[in-house]
C-alpha cells in the first residue's frame, strides 16, 4: 500500500513514542511490584519478630493464655490469615486464624485443635508466595537462640489489587502518550505538506475553472516552493484584476437591466392596474348614474308622500284638537256629576238624622205604652180598655222601630254606594283630566310633525334639482373615461413590448456574471 508524506509522518513518530513508552513503563511498573512484594516481607518478618518476642515467654513457661493474648494484637492487620507457634522441639504450641471479616470471629487453640489447614511441624526459614498468599516460616531467638519457630500466612489480595491498578494506569499513561504523539505528529506533518498541499489545491481550482482568485500562496521560505508560490502569487493577481473588471463592467450592466426590467414591470403593472381602475370607474359611473336616476324618481315620490303626511297631520291636528274638546265636555260632566252625587250623600246622612229621631221616638213611645201598660193593669177592670190601647201603641212603636231599622240599613248601603260612586267619578275625573294634558301634548307633536314635513318637502325639492345636475354630470364623465380607457390599452401594449425587451437584456447579464462567477476575486 502506498502511503502519503503525511501519514508516513504521523505513522513514524506515533508507533515510536507509544513503544518507547510500554517499554519505560513496563520496566517502572515490574520495578514497583519488586518493591512492592520487598516490602511486605520485610514487613512480615517485623511482624513475626515482634510476635516472637513477645511469645517467647509464654514458650518459657508454656503460658497458654499468655500466648493467646499476643495473638489477638494481631488482628489489628487485617491480612493475617494464620499464625502457628511451635515449640523448640517444633511441636504445636498456639495458634491464630481469621478471615479478617469483622463480622467473623477469630479462633484461637492450642496442639490438640490445630485445623487440618495448618502445618502440624516448622520447615526451615522459608518465604513462599503462592495464589495470592505468603507463607513465611522464621524461628523465634532469645539470646541468639532459637527457643520455638513461628509460622505466618498473610493475604496478598490487596497487593494483586494494587498491581492491577498499577497496570490500568499504565495503560491509561500509553494511551494519552499515544494520542500526544499522534497531535505531535500532525503538528510536524503540516510544516512539511501543507505549504505543497497549497499549490496542489490552488492549481486544481484554477485547473477546473472554478478557482479562488483571490487566494495567496506564502512565498516566505527560500527554496524552490517559495520561488514556485512568488510566481504564482503574480499571475493570480493579474487574472484576478481582469476577472474584477469584467465583473464590475457585468455588474452594472446586471443592475442597470433590472433596472429597466423592474421600472418596466412596474410601468406595465401600472397601466394593468390603471385599465382595471379605469374599467372599475366606468362601470361604478354607469352604476352612480342609474342611481341617480333612481334616487330623482325617489325624491319624486318621497315628495308626494309627504305631501300627503303632511295633509294626514293637519287631519289628525284637527281631530286630536276635537278630542281635547270632547274630553275636557266629558271632565266638566264628571264634576258636575260628582256634585250632585256629594249632594246624594249629604242628603243621605240627613235622612239617617232623622231616622235616629223616628227610632228614639218610637222607643220613647214604647217605653211610654209599657208604663200605660202596668199602670191600667194596676186599674183593674177600669183600665182594661186603656190596657188594650196601650198594647196596640207599643205594638205600633215596636214596627216603627223595626221599619226605622231597615230604612237605616237602606240608607247606609245607599251611603256606601254613593261614596263608592264619588270615588270612582274623582277616578274619572283625574283620567279626564290627563287624558287632555295627553292629547294637548299629541297636538303639539302634530304640530312639531307638520314643520318636519315642511322642511323635508323642500329639502326633497332640492335634492331632486341636485340630482338633476348631477344626471349631466356623470354622463359627460362616462364620456371622459371611454376616451381615457382607449388611451391606456395603447399605453399597455407600448409598456408590454418593453418589458419582453428589458427581460432579453436582464437574461444576457445574467449570462455574463453565471460565466465570471465562476472565479472567486
Amino acid at each position: 500500500m502506498k502511503l502519503s508524506i503525511k501519514w508516513r509522518i504521523i505513522l513514524g513518530v506515533t508507533i515510536t513514542s507509544i513503544i518507547s513508552t510500554i517499554i519505560a513503563v513496563t520496566v517502572i511498573t515490574e520495578i514497583e511490584k519488586e518493591r512492592i512484594s520487598k516490602k511486605i516481607i520485610t514487613d512480615s518478618k517485623t511482624i513475626i519478630s515482634i510476635t516472637g518476642t513477645t511469645v517467647a515467654t509464654a514458650l518459657d513457661f508454656s503460658d497458654l493464655n499468655f500466648a493467646h493474648n499476643a495473638l489477638k494484637s494481631l488482628k489489628a492487620n487485617s491480612n493475617i490469615r494464620e499464625v502457628v507457634v511451635y515449640y523448640g522441639n517444633k511441636k504445636p504450641f498456639a495458634w491464630y486464624q481469621w478471615n479478617g471479616d469483622v463480622n467473623e470471629k477469630l479462633r484461637l487453640g492450642s496442639a490438640g485443635n490445630l485445623p487440618a489447614s495448618m502445618p502440624t511441624f516448622p520447615k526451615e526459614t522459608q518465604i513462599t508466595i503462592q495464589d495470592n498468599t505468603l507463607q513465611i516460616f522464621e524461628p523465634i531467638l532469645s539470646q541468639e537462640e532459637a527457643v520455638g519457630y513461628i509460622y505466618l500466612k498473610l493475604d496478598l489480595s490487596e497487593v494483586s489489587d494494587a498491581i492491577a491498578y498499577l497496570y490500568k494506569i499504565t495503560f491509561f499513561i500509553c494511551l494519552c502518550i499515544a494520542i500526544l504523539s499522534i497531535g505531535l505528529a500532525l503538528m510536524i506533518q503540516k510544516t512539511i505538506t501543507l505549504p505543497i498541499k497549497q499549490v496542489v489545491i490552488a492549481l486544481q481550482g484554477i485547473a477546473q475553472g472554478e478557482g479562488d482568485l483571490s487566494q495567496r500562496l506564502c512565498a516566505n521560505s527560500k527554496d524552490e516552493l517559495g520561488e514556485l508560490a512568488h510566481w504564482f502569487n503574480i499571475f493570480i493577481e493579474k487574472i484576478q484584476l481582469l476577472v474584477i473588471q469584467f465583473r464590475e463592467n457585468s455588474d452594472q450592466l446586471s443592475l442597470s437591466s433590472s433596472e429597466l426590467k423592474e421600472s418596466s414591470q412596474v410601468a406595465n403593472e401600472a397601466v394593468i392596474k390603471q385599465n382595471t381602475e379605469l374599467e372599475m370607474v366606468s362601470s361604478a359611473i354607469h352604476q352612480m348614474s342609474s342611481t341617480v336616476h333612481e334616487v330623482e324618481r325617489n325624491i319624486s315620490s318621497s315628495a308626494n308622500d309627504t305631501e300627503e303626511a303632511d295633509n294626514q297631520a293637519n287631519l289628525g291636528n284637527i281631530v286630536v284638537s276635537e278630542t281635547v274638546k270632547s274630553i275636557s265636555i266629558l271632565a266638566d260632566d264628571i264634576d258636575a256629576a260628582s256634585t250632585v252625587i256629594m249632594k246624594v250623600q249629604e242628603n243621605s246622612d240627613n235622612i239617617g238624622t232623622v231616622l235616629d229621631v223616628i227610632k228614639g221616638i218610637a222607643e220613647q213611645t214604647n217605653l211610654l205604652a209599657l208604663n200605660a201598660a202596668i199602670e191600667a193593669a194596676r186599674a183593674g177592670e177600669m183600665g182594661r180598655g186603656f190596657a188594650v190601647v196601650a198594647d196596640e201603641v207599643r205594638s205600633l212603636a215596636s214596627r216603627t222601630q223595626q221599619s226605622t231599622a231597615e230604612i237605616h240599613e237602606m240608607i247606609d248601603s245607599l251611603q256606601k254606594g254613593v261614596k263608592e260612586a264619588v270615588q270612582h267619578m274623582n277616578k274619572g275625573r283625574n283620567q279626564a283630566r290627563s287624558s287632555v294634558i295627553k292629547a294637548e301634548q299629541a297636538s303639539l307633536s302634530l304640530i312639531a310633525i307638520m314643520q318636519a314635513v315642511s322642511i323635508i318637502k323642500d329639502t326633497s325639492r332640492q335634492i331632486a334639482s341636485a340630482s338633476t345636475q348631477q344626471t349631466h354630470v356623470t354622463e359627460e364623465i362616462s364620456r371622459n373615461i371611454i376616451n381615457i380607457s382607449q388611451f391606456a390599452a395603447n399605453t399597455s401594449e407600448d409598456s408590454k413590448e418593453m418589458f419582453d425587451k428589458s427581460l432579453q437584456l436582464n437574461l444576457l447579464s445574467s449570462n455574463m456574471l453565471t460565466l465570471i462567477a465562476q472565479f472567486k476575486v
